[in-house]
């Protein structure tokens, strides 16, 4: 009986030595994760609120990190009009574009000539499930907007814009 026992873990070893090795488990601190397995995260790249005023231009920025293959759109809150997605502008108005630097995280969206309209909640967001969001509050202050300061000079009037802050 112990010649057969024998005979039996012989038999196993010599199959084990023949299966190609296990590798060992990696340490996932060191181990390059999996691209799907990457969530996208937003950057923190300043101020949540901003101020700007009337005809200034303004940059509203949103810095996605492990975007993969997913979108950034900006949405104008007070309406939920959806104003750009990716580098696509949706609005009539030609004031708003996205900035977007060739293969950076970068997704600003612009906004040139600002108006007191345009105050308000803008979201920079990433079409994940459940959808992630990062808000932005706008204020536009007209009382900053700039004046001329005019003088006569041969016989023409020559006009100089200063900004003029509030007082």
């Amino acid at each position: 009986m112990g010649n057969r026992t024998s005979t039996y873990m012989n038999s196993a070893d010599n199959a084990a030595k023949s299966m190609p090795p296990v590798p060992a488990p990696k340490n996932t601190l060191n181990s390059v994760p999996n691209k799907h397995m990457l969530r996208p995260y937003f950057e923190d790249v300043g101020s949540r609120n901003l101020t700007a005023v009337v005809g200034q231009v303004v940059i509203l920025k949103c810095r996605v990190k492990q975007l993969g293959e997913r979108t950034v759109s900006w949405m104008r809150k007070r309406d939920l009009h959806i104003l750009t997605t990716n580098i696509y502008t949706y609005t009539g108005d030609a004031r708003f574009s996205v900035i977007h630097p060739q293969n950076s995280d970068e997704w600003n969206m612009k906004i040139d000539y600002a108006q007191k309209r345009d105050a308000g909640i803008y979201e920079c967001q990433v079409n994940t499930e459940p959808k992630m969001n990062m808000a932005i509050m706008l204020n536009v202050d007209d009382r900053g907007r700039p004046v001329p300061t005019c003088r006569l000079d041969e016989n023409r009037v020559m006009c100089k814009w200063e900004d003029c802050m509030p007082r």
